[in-house]
């Protein structure tokens, strides 16, 4: 009977959490770079307040724009921005209220001197409204260090002003750190000419640190930046600052609240900054253990004044295969989207999430392709769908391709409300995750009804029952299992389920045991 009840309850959890259609896939352009739409701390994919898409890529050494008017069904020839012969990469996007395309990259043209470059990498800006003005605008020079200046982040306020961010070779004592500048709109508006302030250090200079790969965002006249720093006492991790007026706040791990700094490395951060100025960031977390790395996507939340606990990150993407390049974004009614490419049996995938009611629904292959597919961008659409761009290819050229994705929810009736806030019983993460020796189940009960905890195998079985109590006041308990089943035998490697019960409500959650 207890395995009829895991089955069904997997079975309606599915139904739940796919309630999706993929609607077609575009071919946008033919590039002969697959990381074309690298990397994810910056967005490429933007829409303004008319519903126009705009997409920035690199192909050739050079920046691409094109535009979409119906939801990325057909898409413009791409135009070249940079018109340059240096080599022009790693663009970034932003749109106005009025609809001003705003696109930040990094370049290796020496200033003032058209058709010549050399080896140091600069980052250029350049603005427009209308596609028959981007070949007469000129890119201007915003950052420049006494090494190179990489991966640049743009980001534009309710006001329009802009704000970038990079990250600078600064010196030898100095090492690798972020620079950030804001962009002023001066003289008549339509003209769109920007004075942009000298180049600074958000915060102290790390010294012997090196930081790569911002993230920038802005909410109530607040600017975030998040960024992958390496430092010798916590290896690679994520960390956050914010400016508000003129001052910067201390450096905040956001890395903590996944596995820690001390037993993992962090990957490349993307980052949302939603209603409130809450901020919602994704990354890559590289966790070594028993010889074996495991790849997951996770995602934290921060508001200012938040103290982040160890392990309060919610894993996204849950797969036992690598997990990388992850970007995150929302709407207005602050349902969030994530997306970010898997690899598993030789190939890249594009995989997809939401996150209602404060939890991430299971992950859904977009790409489903033979080729493999990589950095995926994301946009939410007017109409509650979701447009997710990736390149896709095994050799040379490459595509760019677009899907949109379209919700079809149909509620179930019954009590089977696995992740939302409706569930009377919540089942938190076990940790760690996967494990080894031994792992703990934490969950919370409101009220004092009899509660049973579960542990089966992937094919339904009975495991071993952890909790069989008939009354259970309300608070928050925890349980441990050593991977034993009910003999005490140990049980083999794989993919378990816990499943807590009280009363008709259900909560399932995923675990792996390594031997």
């Amino acid at each position: 009977m207890k395995r009829k009840n895991l089955l069904i309850s997997i079975f309606l959890l599915t139904c739940l959490i796919l309630p999706h259609v993929v609607l077609g896939q575009t071919v946008i352009a033919s590039v002969d770079s697959n990381n074309a739409l690298a990397f994810g701390n910056s967005k490429k994919l933007a829409i303004d307040n008319n519903g126009v898409l705009s997409l920035v890529f690199h192909d050739k050494g050079e920046i691409y724009f094109t535009e979409s008017e119906d939801n990325g069904l057909n898409w413009l020839t791409p135009i070249n921005l940079s018109l340059n012969s240096g080599v022009s990469q790693f663009s970034s996007l932003a749109i106005d209220s009025i609809g001003r395309k705003h696109i930040v990259w990094q370049d290796n043209t020496i200033p003032d001197q058209p058709g010549q470059f050399d080896d140091k990498i600069r980052i250029y800006y350049k603005n427009f409204i209308d596609v028959d003005d981007i070949q007469k605008r000129f890119a201007i020079l915003i950052g420049e260090s006494v090494g190179n200046s990489l991966n640049p982040a743009i980001a534009v306020d309710s006001d329009g002003k802009l704000y970038a961010a990079w990250a600078a070779f600064m010196g030898l004592n100095l090492g690798w750190e972020i620079n950030y500048s804001e962009g002023t709109l001066i003289g008549l508006g339509l003209t769109g000419s920007y004075d942009w302030t000298f180049p600074e250090i958000p915060g102290n200079a790390m010294g012997i640190g090196s930081s790569f790969f911002p993230a920038i965002g802005t909410g109530s006249n607040i600017h975030f930046i998040t960024w992958l720093e390496f430092s010798p006492t916590e290896q690679l991790g994520n960390f956050l600052k914010f400016k508000t007026q003129s001052e910067w706040s201390n450096r905040i791990n956001l890395s903590q609240t996944a596995i820690g700094p001390i037993e993992s490395i962090a990957g490349i951060p993307s980052m949302f900054v939603g209603l409130n100025a809450i901020v919602h960031s994704v990354f890559q977390e590289v966790f070594t253990f028993q010889n074996n790395d495991f790849n997951d996507i996770y995602y934290v939340t921060y508001e200012i004044g938040d103290t982040l606990e160890f392990q309060s990150g919610q894993n996204v993407s849950q797969a036992s295969a690598e997990s990388k390049n992850p970007v995150i974004s929302g709407n207005s009614s602050g349902t969030l989207y994530a997306a970010w490419q898997q690899d598993l049996d030789n190939r890249s995938d594009i995989y997809w999430s939401l996150r209602n009611d404060d939890q991430w629904s299971t992950p859904e292959n977009v790409s489903v392709s033979e080729e493999n597919s990589v950095f995926p961008q994301i946009i939410p659409l007017p109409d509650d769908s979701l447009l997710i761009v990736w390149v896709e290819g095994n050799t040379t050229p490459f595509r760019i391709v677009s899907t949109k994705i379209k919700s079809t929810v149909t509620k179930v009736e019954g009590n089977f409300d696995f992740e939302s806030n409706n569930n009377p019983i919540r089942l938190i993460q076990n940790y760690p995750n996967p494990f080894n020796g031994e792992t703990t189940i934490r969950y919370k009960i409101p009220g004092s009804d009899a509660v049973e905890i579960v542990i089966y195998d992937m094919a339904g079985r009975e495991v071993i029952q952890l909790v069989d109590q008939q009354a259970v006041l309300p608070g928050e308990y925890s349980v441990t299992w050593n991977g034993r089943n009910s003999e005490g035998k140990d049980s083999s490697s794989g993919v378990y389920w816990v499943q807590i019960r009280s009363g008709t409500f259900i909560n399932i959650k995923k675990m792996i045991l390594l031997r």
